[in-house]
């Protein structure tokens, strides 16, 4: 076919609007990566200041997915969802004090989540073209759940996301007032303690 100025023409327009295009339109990798509930891969560490001795405690048992694409990681989105009867204190005395109505009420309130929406700030801090491995940090924007009670959460993360094993490793650190989710907090646990616990979350999810 003879080629004209006019076909030439469309030809490089084309092409520019290719090359213009961000590199997440060009192509997505967009994948769905379930928590994988193991101990050694995904927990939570939680701590709360008490006159006597800080309490530090876990929770182990959790579920959920992340909706994660390594070539749009602001697109990033998920749920995370804890059995709140596995927090363990390591005090059998003072789980049950913290189970019961005047704390976390698990019967009434048998689950903590946390809600991803998206992620802003992000700074990559390593992205391997060969092998398509990433290194980010971010903050997250979302909703955390607690005793009923649901409030905007905003927390600085970092990610690194192995393409080869399909695996992603998410970890944060934040501080929430427990008073500001509707817990009583009475001296059932036998001392007061901090208004604000610590913390930490490793979660790991595997597509």
């Amino acid at each position: 076919m003879k080629t004209t100025p006019f076909n030439t023409l469309l030809l490089l327009a084309a092409l520019c609007l290719v090359s213009a295009l961000p590199a997440n339109a060009q192509q997505s990798d967009a994948r769905t990566m379930n928590v994988v509930s193991k101990p050694e891969a995904s927990r939570i560490l939680f701590q709360l200041d008490a006159p006597v001795e800080t309490i530090k405690g876990t929770a182990t048992e959790m579920k959920g997915a992340i909706t994660f694409d390594p070539q749009n990681l602001e697109a990033t989105k998920g749920e995370i969802l804890v059995a709140s009867s596995s927090l363990n204190t390591g005090l059998t005395l003072r789980d049950n004090h913290l189970i019961d109505k005047d704390w976390l009420d698990v019967a009434t309130y048998p689950t903590i989540s946390c809600k991803i929406d998206k992620l802003i700030d992000v700074l990559v801090k390593s992205r391997d073209a060969q092998t398509g491995n990433v290194h980010a940090e971010a903050k997250a924007v979302g909703t955390f759940t607690l005793h009923g009670t649901s409030k905007p959460l905003t927390a600085s993360l970092s990610l690194t996301f192995n393409k080869q094993t399909g695996q992603l490793v998410v970890n944060t650190q934040f501080e929430l007032p427990w008073k500001d989710y509707g817990i009583k907090g009475k001296r059932t646990m036998g001392m007061t303690v901090g208004d604000v616990v610590k913390i930490d979350v490793l979660i790991t999810g595997k597509s």
